[in-house]
């Protein structure tokens, strides 16, 4: 993970962003070293009907998986990653998740799609295997403050 961080991103950013291999290059990447982390993916075209290389394609993600929450998805994975590649490696992706398969596209150098239109495409309710949802008879007294509704916390 620390190549993540440190002074790669910076230099990245700006020798490498603005390249037409840029996102086929962190697509590459991405496979061996995050697997530990989302699961086995496969390398895509960038997005349904772009040939170009420079997608992934998490065939099973763990964060789906195991936590059973599409807010735990969009809030604590698809939305800071998005910005996390956008602002520190130079270069935009969309995550685009699906919530049936468990599966999820990385597509490397396209925009994601504004926040609305985002909260307009994700489905109703909570996934099948939300913990939250799971223990809806009982929201209350997180820290003594009455919680959301589970469908609002879900997203």
């Amino acid at each position: 993970m620390k190549a993540l961080g440190g002074p790669l991103p910076a230099i990245f950013k700006a020798v490498a962003a603005q390249r037409d291999w840029a996102p086929a290059a962190l697509a590459v990447c991405t496979q061996p070293l995050l697997r530990f982390l989302v699961g086995d993916m496969a390398l895509t075209q960038r997005a349904p009907g772009d040939p170009r290389p420079g997608g992934v394609l998490i065939q099973r993600c763990k964060v789906l998986e195991e936590g059973g929450c599409k807010g735990l998805c969009v809030h604590m994975c698809k939305r800071p990653t998005e910005r996390f590649f956008s602002e520190r490696w130079g270069l935009p992706i969309t995550m685009s998740p699906n919530f049936q398969t468990l599966q999820c596209q990385l597509s490397f150098g396209v925009p994601p799609p504004p926040d609305e239109e985002i909260e307009a495409i994700l489905p109703a309710g909570c996934l099948a295997g939300c913990a939250l949802a799971a223990a809806g008879a009982d929201r209350s007294a997180w820290s003594g403050v009455r919680a959301p509704e589970v469908e609002e916390t879900c997203v």
